[in-house]
């Protein structure tokens, strides 16, 4: 007798460890959001509209940008923040998909530039892109976000990071 409740209790814990960990790699595996190694993050809430972002806050994570990462969610983007007000120059080197490009004063939307397309390879003579107004920042989201949302000049922009 004492036997088979050591079986039962083995077998229960084993039960319970399994569902432990069935549960840990569920919820890893389907995050909300794949961060980039290396970047803070945080989150940016434009309407009612949550995007997860990297933010690209040093010289080096400006220039790298989303350059070379193979894809973007519909939700996720990458904020890029200045110091001081500025007319930033954006190219899209490196870039594997196209963006938009949503130009912030503070909390509020200034500028917009939609639909910019990925590079041909090869190609050498990039465009630059740049806001109509000084910004302090950048947020840049999947091509067609901005239309898909209703995203519009005057619309309120929430910071979390």
């Amino acid at each position: 007798m004492l036997i088979k409740n050591k079986n039962k209790l083995f077998f229960l814990a084993l039960g319970v460890i399994f569902i432990a960990l069935l549960v840990y790699f569920i919820s890893t595996s389907f995050s909300i959001y794949q961060y980039s190694p290396g970047l803070a993050q945080g989150k940016v809430k434009i309407k009612d509209k949550v995007i997860w972002v990297d933010l690209a806050q040093t010289s080096e994570e400006k220039a790298k940008g989303l350059g070379g990462r193979a894809e973007l969610a519909d939700d996720e983007g990458m904020l890029f923040i200045f110091s001081n007000k500025d007319l930033p120059v954006f190219w899209m080197k490196d870039m594997n998909f196209p963006i938009d490009i949503i130009w912030l004063d503070g909390n509020n939307v200034v500028d917009i530039t939609e639909n910019i397309p990925a590079p041909e390879k090869g190609q050498k003579d990039l465009p630059l892109y740049q806001p109509s107004q000084k910004v302090d920042y950048v947020l840049e989201v999947k091509s067609g976000f901005v239309q898909e949302n209703n995203i519009r000049i005057g619309d309120e922009v929430i910071y979390e990071y």
